[in-house]
């Protein structure tokens, strides 16, 4: 992919900072709001770009928490001395898929407020892996 953006981020406390690496730019990054009582209790705003690449580097991570629920198959990253949930992963058919929190990117405030609600309460399994596969961030490097 040419004319890519690398756009910066971290949680709070800088302990977990990644790179986000898009064809979008950040004015133009669409993002949404999941419904479920987790996601709505974080106030995250979601996006990804299935091309894109986000690199992860956690400089404690002995002070990091996964944190999973209902289906089980992605893992709410979450630094434990901030308590900033800068990204969601899941391991699918052998490859690690993320969506990231965009409140966590340095330039945040360049994005519009635009964000739409999505509920994913009915989708199965199966329905929720493949949604991932095609939306999700598809290359995910975690430096821990």
């Amino acid at each position: 992919m040419t004319n890519r953006d690398k756009h910066s981020g971290k949680c709070h406390c800088g302990n977990i900072h990644f790179t986000f690496e898009t064809h979008i730019a950040v004015p133009e990054i669409i993002h949404r709001c999941c419904t479920c009582s987790f996601c709505r209790k974080q106030g995250a705003r979601y996006s990804s770009d299935p091309g894109g690449r986000l690199d992860v580097s956690i400089s404690q991570k002995e002070n990091i928490n996964r944190y999973r629920f209902g289906h089980k198959t992605a893992d709410f990253i979450i630094c434990k001395i901030c308590g900033v949930m800068p990204f969601i992963t899941s391991d699918i058919d052998g490859n690690t898929y993320a969506v990231l929190n965009i409140n966590c990117l340095d330039n945040v405030d360049q994005i519009e407020d635009g964000s739409s609600d999505v509920t994913y309460d009915e989708e199965g399994t199966e329905d929720r892996l493949s949604r991932r596969k095609k939306r999700w961030i598809g290359t995910v490097k975690l430096n821990t």
